[in-house]
């Protein structure tokens, strides 16, 4: 069985030169169920008029694949979706359920970050690091050839290139590659 909600809605759209609003309406056909139920989930997001709100035009039935569809009553749909355009100002918020639900998936994350962790390290055949070094991203971090000039006293400008000062400290330690 299958069933087809025909939902009529009125929204703004824009506005026209002299301040009057575009109004676009549409018929919307949605198949009651999932896609149903997640229009009504959605429905306060989407902007729809106040002063015209959607509207359950007619719901269609169809027994069996191939069969003619047949008109129902649309009052039962019609309930939903004025009780879904009702905000539940009355609902209690569990601000501790949030947060648990929140740890929760927090650790749930953690522990999927792990066992990614360990199955690259199986693969690396060694320990990964797991921050990143910011003065590397930045460039700021000096490199092993300016630090090992600055070990054999070797003075230099900061900008010059690490490839010009390797060739400087290869002068005083010809078996370092940099």
């Amino acid at each position: 069985m299958k069933r087809v909600a025909h939902i009529k809605t009125a929204r703004v759209t824009g506005h026209e030169p002299d301040g009057s609003a575009t109004i676009e309406r549409h018929t919307i056909k949605i198949e009651i169920g999932k896609s149903f139920n997640n229009f009504l989930n959605h429905i306060n997001l989407k902007g729809y008029m106040s002063k015209e709100p959607p509207f359950v035009a007619c719901v269609l039935e169809q027994k069996e694949t191939g069969q003619d569809w047949k008109e129902i009553d649309t009052s039962e749909y019609q309930s939903q979706v004025v009780n879904a355009l009702k905000p539940d100002t009355n609902k209690a918020v569990d601000f501790k359920a949030i947060s648990e639900k929140q740890a929760k998936e927090l650790e749930e994350s953690k522990a999927l970050n792990a066992s990614i962790l360990k199955r690259l390290e199986a693969l690396e055949g060694k320990k990964v690091k797991l921050q990143v070094d910011t003065d590397d991203i930045f460039g700021t971090s000096e490199s092993s050839v300016r630090l090992r000039a600055t070990e054999l006293g070797i003075s230099f400008p900061n900008n010059i290139k690490d490839e010009t000062l390797l060739s400087k400290v290869q002068i005083l330690d010809p078996d370092f590659k940099g």
